[in-house]
């Protein structure tokens, strides 16, 4: 099964006496190419269609009403500009224009000049495009995360992501703000009354995140999508009209629902990595801007409180099931993270700490023995590395090793010793934290 992903295009008309608005539904139609769009008012028209592959096949319905690829995007783009004359495409970073027909000019009985070179100079006739399609609707370029207007916006700022515990206190020392941290599957929910810029620096990039932010009051909340370095945004605008051509009910009908407009921004939120219903993402996502940011993290199936600190009105101690994490001191954060590391919730595999835990703090008598076992050997190697170089002998070999493994005797009881005392400083947090239950599971 195709994995689809949803580009935006735009077409400026350079001159709408060459082409109209019905001659691009025409064309759409004729190609039978699915996806939404319309005029935007300005000589320019907006759409979105859904594509797949390496060569980035455009979603088309054949004959018998089955989706398939159809042009790539480099010959959906050729074909549009020949065929539609005068305009400038721009589809997911291909731009093309149409040939350019300046026409021509009789030549009147009455101007018959005697000499050509009598003739005057024609003036050169230029063709600006820097404006065109500047009213568009674009992706971002390859090599910008598209995110910066996320952290420009003021307000607070909701972001699920697939990122270890340990992670978190070097957020909030890096925000100097307090976060309120909570499960949702594998994921962490992370709420802040603020924006987090500390979230997009993140490395390595986390798999998935779902970035909601709360805006100024007179502006729309925006949900920012990335998930496989595809992303996606959406500031409950609205969806473009699906093509005219597409009868309700069809195949292709149902397909650009699911595969465009809110519904492409759905799937790659929900996909397989959050228990949610892809349906009440995408109504949630449907519903007015006011209401928008209420209707999907109810969809999430995450606690009412969250969005009442998105809107303001609680504080993210009132967030059920959740740690708040206060801004540290860099030593603190840096022991904290050591410390959720060693309990299983950091990027180490839960089993590798967990035997590490069982070896070295559940039984450190046992390091404690093996310790004091090296450090004898060690003795005894440097005593006699000593003794040779007394004697005149070789003794340097005897003396590195007795060395090294005095000093990694000592290195193992001290660490010990200090992972000990850092468990025990944060026990409470870690019991609490892996005590605290699944929203999803408090989800009625």
């Amino acid at each position: 099964m195709a994995s689809w992903r949803t580009v935006h295009g735009h077409i400026q008309k350079l001159d709408s006496w060459l082409v109209s608005d019905e001659d691009v539904h025409a064309f759409f139609e004729e190609e039978r190419i699915l996806g939404r769009g319309s005029a935007d008012g300005q000589g320019g028209f907006d759409f979105e269609v859904a594509i797949a592959g390496r060569r980035r096949r455009v979603a088309t319905l054949d004959d018998t009403g089955t989706v398939f690829r159809g042009r790539s995007v480099n010959e959906l783009v050729d074909v549009m500009s020949e065929r539609l004359r005068k305009v400038e495409i721009e589809l997911d970073g291909e731009v093309a224009h149409g040939p350019i027909d300046l026409g021509s000019v009789d030549v009147s009985d009455e101007v018959l000049l005697e000499d050509p070179m009598d003739a005057p100079e024609e003036e050169a006739v230029e063709v600006d495009f820097s404006d065109a399609g500047a009213n568009g609707s674009a992706e971002a370029d390859e090599n910008d995360d598209g995110l910066d207007e996320a952290f420009e916006r003021e307000g607070a700022m909701m972001v699920i992501v697939d990122l270890p515990l340990s992670e978190v206190p070097s957020l909030v020392a890096s925000d100097e703000e307090p976060m309120a941290v909570s499960k949702l599957g594998d994921a962490l929910v992370l709420t802040a009354e603020t924006t987090l810029p500390s979230v997009r620096k993140l490395f390595p990039r986390p798999s998935y995140q779902i970035m909601l932010s709360a805006g100024r009051e007179e502006e729309n909340p925006t949900l920012y999508v990335r998930r496989d370095n595809q992303k996606l945004t959406w500031s409950w605008e609205g969806e473009l009209p699906i093509f005219r051509w597409i009868e309700p009910g069809s195949e292709g009908h149902e397909f650009v629902v699911d595969e465009t407009g809110a519904g492409a921004v759905a799937r790659k939120a929900v996909a397989d990595v959050i228990d949610a219903r892809f349906a009440d993402i995408r109504s949630a996502l449907q519903t007015s801007a006011p209401n928008g940011m209420r209707a999907l993290i109810q969809a999430l199936n995450l606690p009412e409180e969250i969005a009442d600190v998105m809107e303001g009105t609680r504080h993210l101690a009132e967030i059920p099931n959740s740690h708040v994490f206060r801004p540290g001191s860099a030593g603190s954060a840096f022991e904290d993270r050591i410390a959720y590391e060693i309990a299983g919730e950091g990027f180490v595999e839960p089993e590798v700490m967990g035997a590490f835990r069982k070896i070295y703090l559940e039984k450190p008598w046992a390091v404690a023995l093996a310790s004091a076992a090296q450090t004898a050997v060690a003795g005894g190697l440097l005593a006699d590395g000593f003794n040779r170089a007394g004697r005149g002998k070789k003794w340097k070999l005897r003396t590195v090793v007795g060395g090294w493994l005095v000093v990694g005797g000592l290195t193992r009881i001290l660490t010990t010793s200090y992972a000990q005392s850092l468990v025990a400083q944060r026990q409470t947090d870690i019991e609490t934290w892996k005590m605290m239950r699944n929203l999803q599971e408090n989800h009625d």
